[in-house]
């Protein structure tokens, strides 16, 4: 049985190594404009305003304002649906596309880097753990 002291213990390792500090490189609202414009290069259909808030799991209120600081860095264009023209679909631009691509290729040169450092092994059983810990978290 693990003592209450080893778990006070490992909770100062967490808190020791910041980890708020190591995925953070960002701001909320570009880790929001890297998602949608990842959902777009992913997406083989047309997207909307409230597929992204749903999938996001944030207001379409907030949605409309992220998508209009994308607008206006020209990432994405709206335009009416060809079914609704009510309906705004979301569109990436050359710009949206040469952005998400460089985001993906410092993605995988991070990737590489942190493997190179640490070999893949350990790699992999940290990822495993950190599943192991969250679907028991999730219970």
């Amino acid at each position: 049985m693990i003592s209450r002291e080893q778990a006070i213990e490992i909770i100062e390792k967490l808190r020791a190594s910041k980890p708020a500090q190591i995925f953070q490189n960002v701001s909320d609202m570009d880790a929001g404009m890297k998602f949608v414009l990842m959902f777009l290069s992913e997406s083989s259909k047309e997207v909307y305003a409230s597929t992204i808030s749903e999938k996001m799991n944030i207001s379409r209120a907030r949605v409309a304002v992220l998508l209009k600081k994308m607008e206006f860095k020209g990432l994405i264009t709206k335009t009416s649906s060809k079914t609704d023209a009510r309906i705004e679909v979301i569109n990436m631009t050359k710009e949206g596309l040469k952005t998400i691509n460089l985001i993906k290729e410092k993605a995988i040169k991070n990737v590489v880097k942190v493997i190179e450092k640490i070999g893949i092994n350990k790699l992999n059983d940290f990822l495993d753990t950190a599943f192991s810990i969250k679907s028991i978290l999730e219970e």
